[in-house]
């Protein structure tokens, strides 16, 4: 399974290094078929992702888009062991924030999802 997510700001840490704040989106996956499937958060909001896409982009110079980017990263299988309980639809979905920030290199900050974005594939 692998996460998708999005640069939504940035920021300077303790240390003085500039970072990127990540927005989570969703998950791609394989089914049993080896298909590739995308599930997308409804809790985010892709106009909001592609606004603060485009104010990062003018204030670094760069040209606006008229579509969300997106990065892709493998999850790590043995973070967040706590899995949800299956609902219709082949996903649970618990409650949350509509937004997961992600620091650069660091793992989903406790909000309570669990570790694929709050979607389990059965």
């Amino acid at each position: 399974m692998k996460r998708l997510s999005a640069v939504t700001g940035e920021y300077v840490n303790k240390d003085n290094q500039q970072k990127a704040e990540w927005t989570n989106v969703g998950i791609l996956n394989v089914d049993k078929n080896g298909k590739e499937y995308v599930l997308l958060d409804p809790l985010y909001s892709a106009a909001g992702v592609l606004a603060k896409q485009n104010a990062l982009a003018v204030k670094r110079g760069e040209p606006v888009r008229d579509m969300v980017m997106c990065s892709v990263f493998e999850e790590n299988s043995n973070q967040g062991q706590q899995q949800a309980p299956a609902q219709q639809g082949g996903f649970s979905q618990q409650q949350a924030p509509a937004q997961q920030v992600y620091n650069n290199n660091q793992t989903p900050q406790q909000n309570g999802y669990n570790n694929n974005g709050g979607f389990q594939n059965k």
